[in-house]
Order: C-alpha cells, then structure tokens, then sequence
C-alpha cells in the first residue's frame, strides 16, 4: 500500500510543481497581459524613467484585476506628494527634485465605475537619510522600482463616508 501511495503522490507532486513554476512571478509594465486571470502574487518590475503611477494603472488595465493590494520599493526621481491639510480642508502638493530612496510603497488599486484608480502612500529618503513621505501624485522610476502586487479576490468600490467626506473602500 505504501508504494502505492508513493506512485501517485510523487507524480501529483511533479504535476504541481511544474504548473506552479509555469505561473509568471516578475512581470514589467509591458508584459502584465501574460497575468490576466491568474490570482497569483507577482512583483511588478518598472525600469528607469517609467512614471510609476501611470505603470501601475496600465499593468491593472491589461491584467484586468478587479483590485489589488500594493508594497515595493527602489528609487524615484522628482516625486509629487500630496497630504490633506485638515485646517485648511484640502491637499497641499509639493513636488521634490532630485533622487529618492524609495524606501517603502504601499497602496492598492481598484476598479470602481470602469476606471482604474490607484491610492499609494510612500516613505522617501535622501542623501542626508533623512525621511519624508505622503501620498504619491506622481513620480518617475530613479534606477529601478519593484512592485509586490497581490491581486484581490471581490469587487471593491469606492464610497464617500458622509462624516469625513474622503471615498473610502467596501466591498461589493
């Protein structure tokens, strides 16, 4: 009986291997139509010059995710931030010049409405190591950006919360 069990283990154990190792794992900006339909984590590589907002919103269009959750870092050129200001109730933009740490990115992307919407907060430093962050505008791959992507099972919408005005995320 124990080889029995051998012999159908071991080729069910071959099986998943070589369909797992078939899943692509590192994608760039170009190539994110090879993940349409697949559920599976992958990292999102992006390139020097790449704006890594515009990247990140093409790569969601052409797997088509319904929703993904977002966490990379590497380096980032003339990033524009964004915080709210609660006294003044709006965002107050500043852009930066020159090269960053981009020492942390975390986010996610939704599909609300037929549009793509992506919220990224991220953590910069420079060359003095001192930190800055907020949210992301805008920002332009410095040397190279990788993106952790988990594509997220469900629809997730955006609705505005009555008490804080600001859209918020729930599940459809």
């Amino acid at each position: 009986m124990k080889k029995l069990i051998h012999l159908v283990i071991l080729p069910l154990c071959l099986i998943t291997n070589f369909a797992s190792a078939s899943v692509t794992s590192v994608v760039n900006s170009n190539t994110c139509a090879s993940l349409r339909g697949s559920s599976a984590p992958f990292i999102l590589y992006l390139r020097k010059g790449e704006n890594i907002n515009a990247a990140i919103l093409q790569c969601a269009q052409n797997a088509k995710w319904q929703s993904a959750a977002l966490s990379g870092f590497g380096a980032i050129e003339n990033p524009t931030l964004h915080y709210y200001d609660q006294k003044l109730k709006k965002d107050v933009h500043k852009t930066f010049s020159g090269l960053f740490e981009l020492v942390s990115l975390n986010g996610n992307v939704v599909l609300d409405k037929g549009q793509y919407a992506e919220h990224i907060h991220v953590g910069l430093g420079d060359n003095n190591y001192q930190m800055l962050g907020g949210h992301l505008d805008s920002g332009t791959v410095g040397i190279l950006t990788e993106i952790t992507v988990i594509p997220l099972k469900g629809k997730v919408i955006k609705t505005v919360d009555t008490q804080t005005g600001f859209e918020l995320l729930s599940a459809q």
